[in-house]
């Protein structure tokens, strides 16, 4: 329900924003029509099996300093994945060129624009890496990640536009447009990183909000395992004590008596 309503707040700002904004005049009910299907998109992730602009398992990335980014660079332009990497190099390359070029060769010769896209680069180039690499090895935080460098490659060209659009002295619409746009975009290719971030807040007194790193602290101290994509319990007397005392204990319990019976979780 949260994220319904995040969705749909998104929308109607979005075109609220976009209809403030005289200066598209009536191409603005277009971008409009264009806005509502994004919206519809981004509500198909509620679904099991809905429409993902991008998919789950392309996003799973490792952690930000393992070295398996040298890896899965390895995996990329050898073997027989050359190919597809030099093939779907050819895009972000003439992007490069077209904004970074000078006019006399073609180009741009615009650093600003430069800079707005060096993150599609890099969000390129880390889905390769998390295409090419098994999700059993990066483990079951990998696709938070992969959010993660979503949201990043969307955030900086919506950070220039809308620092170009504040420089050039325009209005509260053209100001709140890309942020809002921001939004809806993230949720349309990102809907699944939204959903667990609308469930953290639902639960925020319950769970650590950082559970990634709280699951991983487990892991580490033996109480769960890794299993693929998933987290586990390691033994099954642990899971069943932690659901016979839901609530937080306040003291020690005491030992049992007989140390034949003991059991520990």
């Amino acid at each position: 329900m949260l994220y319904t309503v995040t969705v749909g707040l998104l929308m109607l700002v979005t075109l609220w924003a976009l209809l403030l904004d005289g200066a598209l005049g009536g191409m603005a009910w277009g971008f409009s029509l264009l806005f509502v299907g994004i919206a519809v998109l981004a509500l198909l992730h509620l679904r099991s099996k809905g429409y993902r602009l991008i998919l789950r398992s392309a996003m799973w990335l490792p952690p930000w300093r393992s070295p398996l980014w040298a890896v899965a660079a390895k995996a990329a332009l050898t073997g027989r994945n050359r190919w597809g990497f030099l093939v779907s190099s050819v895009l972000p390359a003439l992007i490069m060129w077209r904004t970074l070029a000078p006019e006399q060769l073609g180009g741009m010769g615009d650093w600003v624009m430069a800079l707005a896209t060096l993150p599609m680069i890099a969000l390129y180039a880390g889905l390769l890496a998390g295409h090419v690499l098994d999700a059993a090895v990066i483990g079951p935080s990998g696709w938070l990640r992969g959010g993660t460098l979503v949201a990043l490659a969307l955030l900086c060209p919506t950070g220039v536009l809308l620092g170009l659009g504040l420089r050039a002295g325009l209005g509260l619409g053209a100001a709140l447009l890309p942020l809002v746009l921001f939004g809806l975009l993230y949720c349309a290719l990102s809907g699944d990183t939204v959903m667990y971030l609308c469930w953290l807040l639902v639960h925020f007194r319950r769970v650590p909000f950082k559970l990634s790193r709280f699951l991983g602290w487990c892991h580490a101290a033996g109480l769960i395992r890794i299993t693929g994509g998933v987290y586990q319990f390691r033994h099954r007397e642990f899971q069943e004590w932690l659901a016979r005392h839901p609530v937080p204990l306040t003291r020690p319990t005491a030992p049992a008596r007989d140390s034949t019976t003991a059991r520990t979780p």
